[in-house]
């Protein structure tokens, strides 16, 4: 692999990472907030025994995803280039 393609790789990977724990954490977060639980297999919040809430993509929740994807893949890129042309 070109050592020029390799650090963006890794820091869109590492930022999807990021972003799939911070939505996760934003779900559940928001869900627990509300006084109800979370059910992991569903991915829906359970609020009492007979609502559930579907959980929808805000586009506040879109724009902080955007911004935090292109913050961590530029800086992880940024260090993973600055490991491979260390001398």
């Amino acid at each position: 692999m070109n050592k020029n393609v390799l650090p963006p790789f890794v820091g869109v990977f590492v930022s999807w990472l990021v972003i799939w724990q911070l939505h996760e954490f934003l779900l559940v977060d928001g869900c627990l907030d509300k006084g109800g639980s979370f059910d992991y297999k569903t991915g829906q919040c359970l609020l009492d025994t007979v609502n559930t809430q579907a959980s929808g993509l805000s586009s506040a929740m879109l724009v902080l995803y955007f911004a935090v994807g292109i913050i961590v893949a530029l800086l992880v890129a940024s260090v993973v280039r600055k490991l491979i042309y260390k001398k």
